[in-house]
């Protein structure tokens, strides 16, 4: 995690979630499978005690929503930052993301999934500008972190 990634987080952990039940942050310039490999090292030492090795991105998040759906705490912020490294080439990381939200997510009170990405421009294609899973279903919230 890189020091602009590790500020954001201790920021919006600090100052606006008070506590994060799952965080997970992209690798630059890593392979699909290296990706999915620290994903599932991130589940495990957040609290998942069996999680086999993630063949993509629908199986992570399928894992991912057993995790939350097994917790009893009363609110779950998952933040995954740094996003756009995730969508490599051929990855299916935005359908699979489509995926959690609808099935799980957006159902839901108790949930509050924050995503970053360093590059705006990939927030804007993939997230505001979707058509497919993700439309419509952006909940702006202004967090002013830097002054």
């Amino acid at each position: 995690m890189g020091e602009e990634e590790w500020e954001r987080l201790s920021v919006l952990n600090r100052h606006y979630l008070i506590g994060l039940f799952f965080s997970y942050s992209g690798k630059a310039n890593v392979t699909r499978q290296s990706q999915l490999k620290s994903f599932r090292l991130s589940l495990i030492e957040q609290g998942m005690s069996d999680c086999p090795v993630l063949k993509d991105w629908f199986t992570a998040f399928s894992y991912l929503k057993q995790f939350v759906s097994k917790s009893s705490e009363s609110k779950k912020v998952i933040l995954l930052d740094d996003v756009a490294w995730m969508d490599n080439q051929k990855s299916d990381f935005i359908p699979a993301l489509e995926g959690f939200w609808n099935e799980l997510c957006s159902n839901r009170n108790d949930i509050f999934l924050i995503i970053c990405a360093s590059a705006t421009s990939w927030i804007i294609d993939n997230v505001f500008h979707n058509r497919g899973g993700l439309h419509n279903r952006v909940t702006m919230y202004a967090l002013r972190i830097y002054l």
